[in-house]
């Protein structure tokens, strides 16, 4: 029925809007590169040369070692949970990074003001670049927003 196909079409945007061509992906044990995809298919290009169609289902993102994170690398990010004092964005880490909101962007590019609702500057799921400031040893990251023109 219409209302099936309504929810069948919302979770298949939903995984599919996860990955963008380029993006490192695994199925099971295999990796490869995401090359190609068509609404719930995607064309994987693997490590060893071969490629085969998967559905979007069956893919999982790569994730970064926390190891591997340098300060100062930029990265393409989505806002995860936005909260009064920053936000939490997923930078395809295995950790999320802490966005303060002293480090939050307007659309000119200025920082927000300290009494500007960060509301009106950051929406869940928006995507958005980040550079990494600092790691933790408790493995957390803190990131501030670039202009999208700079990263």
């Amino acid at each position: 029925d219409a209302a099936t196909s309504d929810v069948e079409s919302q979770e298949i945007e939903r995984v599919s809007g996860r990955f963008a061509v380029g993006d490192a992906v695994q199925v099971d044990d295999q990796r490869g590169k995401l090359v190609a995809k068509e609404a719930d298919t995607f064309t994987i290009c693997w490590e060893d040369g071969s490629e085969s169609d998967i559905s979007a289902f069956e893919a999982q993102p790569v994730l970064i070692p926390f190891e591997h994170l340098e300060v100062g690398q930029r990265y393409r990010a989505t806002v995860h949970r936005v909260y009064h004092s920053g936000a939490f964005v997923d930078f395809g880490a295995e950790v999320m990074g802490n966005l303060p909101t002293a480090y939050v962007l307007t659309k000119d590019g200025s920082r927000i003001g300290k009494f500007d609702p960060i509301t009106e500057h950051l929406k869940r799921n928006q995507k958005i670049q980040v550079v990494i400031q600092a790691k933790r040893l408790d493995r957390s990251v803190r990131v501030a927003m670039v202009n999208d023109e700079a990263a």
